[in-house]
């Protein structure tokens, strides 16, 4: 096993033993991954009649790692709304949501068989996702069929027992198209409080 504080990755460093990205999630992941510590949380969310409301949920539940967001996919199939945006909240209080915890999380390192404590809530096609307060702190635009690809560079960290929620919004407040499709894929991966 390789030090943490031995490796040199290019536009990182590492700082009291931690591993800082200052360019490129792909490293840290690529780092994590070779411990079994980075993971994929996917789910084809859909959408709600309603002007906002939530499509996927990670909540921290473990006592001894620290989520950090290192990238996000977002692939919106066909899409009626042409004024929707993608929303980032942080620790919302959320309610109902389709539990998919033991289904949609995946290892990127599947020979170590780590295992990391958290829950995962999606908006699905019987079970809205709704949520209240918590701290927006990015909105975006999403387009019909427009794959985007958002480097978090770790940036976007989750303590235990906080949460963060992304969700949609239309620009107009209409109520969006009911069981439309967004596929949302957050690269993750724990690192030692």
């Amino acid at each position: 096993m390789i030090a943490r504080d031995a490796v040199t990755l290019e536009g990182s460093r590492v700082v009291n033993g931690l591993l800082q990205v200052n360019s490129r999630s792909e490293d840290a992941e690529e780092y994590e991954a070779e411990r079994g510590n980075a993971f994929i949380l996917h789910y084809e969310c859909k959408l709600k009649a309603v002007a906002s409301g939530g499509l996927l949920y990670i909540k921290n539940l473990d006592p001894n790692f620290n989520i950090h967001i290192t990238r996000i996919y977002i692939d919106p199939f066909a899409l009626t709304d042409t004024d929707l945006r993608i929303t980032q909240w942080f620790n919302p209080v959320v309610s109902g949501g389709e539990d998919v915890t033991a289904t949609s999380i995946i290892q990127k390192n599947t020979s170590s068989g780590n295992l990391f404590d958290l829950q995962m809530l999606v908006s699905s096609a019987s079970t809205a996702l709704t949520f209240t307060g918590g701290t927006r702190y990015h909105s975006f635009p999403v387009a019909s069929r427009l794959s985007t690809q958002r480097d978090m560079n770790g940036t976007n960290i989750i303590s235990l027992n906080k949460g963060i929620l992304w969700g949609f919004k239309t620009e107009s407040g209409a109520v969006a198209t009911a069981n439309e499709t967004i596929s949302l894929s957050i690269n993750i991966t724990k690192v030692p409080r």
